[in-house]
Parts: structure tokens; sequence; C-alpha cells
């Protein structure tokens, strides 16, 4: 397995939040999100959607301290059925997501 990290942004206590995927010989993909302290140590972790065809890939930082994480679902992103948008608390924890289908040829 390979964990690999996709995505940084500076959290609101002046750590971090890393978003990053695991990838098996399988070809199973796994997302997660780990917040990062001040001093580099991860101070959470919270995995996501690998049994629902999720493959997140981007992260921003809202003012409340939360998060929104941007993906796709489908075989790859280059070809995802739909768009994904994922909110999490500052903690990590799931607040909503959504998805909006995308035409076929669309991109």
């Amino acid at each position: 397995m390979d964990d690999l990290g996709e995505c940084i942004v500076p959290a609101a206590d002046g750590g971090w939040a890393l978003l990053g995927k695991t990838e098996r010989r399988s070809g199973e993909r796994d997302n997660w999100l780990a917040g990062i302290s001040p001093h580099g140590d991860v101070e959470w972790s919270r995995a996501f959607g690998a049994e629902d065809g999720w493959k997140l890939f981007s992260i921003v930082p809202l003012p409340d301290e939360g998060y929104v994480l941007l993906g796709g679902i489908g075989e790859s992103v280059d070809l995802a059925s739909s768009g994904l948008l994922v909110a999490v608390d500052s903690e990590g924890e799931e607040t909503f997501s959504r998805t909006s289908e995308t035409s076929e040829g669309s991109g």
C-alpha cells in the first residue's frame, strides 16, 4: 500500500489539514483527511467514501474552522460520473455531502 498526501491547507489552530489517499496493490483506494499539529504530530485522521467510489483531491478551509473537500465519483477523477462536495468540521467529522451528476461529454 502507498499513502500519498495530495493537498495541505493551514488550520485555524496553527497546524494543517492534510488530504490524501491510500492506494492498494489491488487498485482499491481510500481517501483520508488528517489534522496535523503546529509541531507536525497527527492529532486526528478520518477515512472517506471508499465504499462509495469517492475520489477526493482538493481541500478548502472554511471560516468556521471546518473544511470543504472536492472530488468525484467514478472510475477516476477524469472520468467521474458525478462531482462531489463534502463538508467536515474542524475534527474531520462529515457534516454533509452533495453530488452533482455530470452529463456525457461535459467533463
